[in-house]
């Protein structure tokens, strides 16, 4: 159940995040945003590791754990997510979030089958279908519902964004199995403080290569206020939480729950862009819940 509600808060606080870089995409350069929340993520998970040891709450992790959790990090947080963020600007948030949030746990499924043996139960797989098929019609009824300020993109611009966030959802996938076998009985603000740093410094080096300033505040207030928000609550605290997940419910349950996210941007999306909630949006979410239950009480 820990694992469980860990995931849910991890999706939450992720579909807040990509609410605010979704923001920024147009303004910021995905690079900057990428290194940015990683900095400030990093920042902030580094000091909670350090009174964890000072105050004797947490402990070292072995250098084998290290280089897991390094390397995880540099996959799924570094190069993973600046795939996601460079496919915003193709397909936008409303096609590239679901695309994503559906991939990833699929391909967590087949990884975590056949790496992990991971038992993959008749509940788990019935609960994974509700979960997806809820979030689907979740998304189509948002679009629906909403009126678009995306513009319209061309077929290759689309087929370039797909292609974009399949690519980041099969890195993120690879980074969870990774993750799984790495952070066996490490603390889950340190084995965050590990993963990051290495994501930061390949964000930072892409961004300064390409001769972006990574100054925040150069982007305007807003953008750095977002940018803040994303790193502390959206990376930092979001990840700490999925690292919860996938210690106590394993990688393809964690994968699952977390594609769950959808649900909660449009709600916020409701909340805050007055975008009118459908019928179709109560029954998806409905149908997830459901799902959620199966997954989370299953065997």
């Amino acid at each position: 159940m820990v694992g469980g509600l860990a995931a849910l808060g991890s999706a939450f606080l992720w579909a807040l995040s990509n609410i605010l870089m979704g923001s920024q995409s147009g303004r910021v350069p995905a690079a900057v945003i990428a290194a940015n929340r990683s900095l400030f993520a990093t920042a902030f998970l580094m000091l909670i590791s350090l009174v964890g040891l000072v105050t004797g709450a947490s402990q070292a992790p072995s250098l084998i754990s290290i280089a897991g959790l390094a390397g995880s990090g540099a996959v799924g947080m570094g190069a993973g997510d600046l795939l996601y963020i460079r496919s915003l600007r193709h397909i936008g948030v409303s096609r590239a979030f679901p695309i994503s949030m559906s991939s990833f746990p699929l391909f967590t499924f087949a990884m975590a089958a056949v790496w992990l043996d991971e038992a993959i139960t008749p509940a788990v797989l019935a609960g994974t279908a509700l979960v997806l098929g809820g979030v689907v019609l979740v998304v189509i009824g948002g679009r629906r519902a909403a009126v678009s300020t995306e513009p319209r993109a061309t077929e290759r611009e689309t087929a370039r964004g797909v292609a974009l966030v399949l690519a980041a959802g099969l890195l993120w996938a690879l980074a969870s199995i990774w993750l799984r076998l790495a952070a066996e009985g490490v603390d889950p603000a340190m084995a965050q403080a590990i993963r990051l740093p290495v994501a930061t410094v390949l964000t930072t080096a892409i961004a300064l290569r390409a001769g972006h300033s990574l100054a925040p505040l150069r982007y305007g207030r807003r953008s750095f206020v977002a940018l803040l928000v994303t790193g502390i609550f959206g990376t930092a605290a979001g990840s700490m939480l999925y690292v919860v997940a996938v210690q106590e419910a394993g990688a393809a349950r964690t994968a699952v729950l977390s594609s769950t996210a959808p649900l909660f941007a449009l709600p916020m999306a409701a909340a805050f862009l007055r975008e009118r909630i459908t019928a179709r949006i109560i029954g998806g979410t409905a149908v997830s819940i459901a799902g959620i239950w199966l997954v989370v009480a299953g065997p």
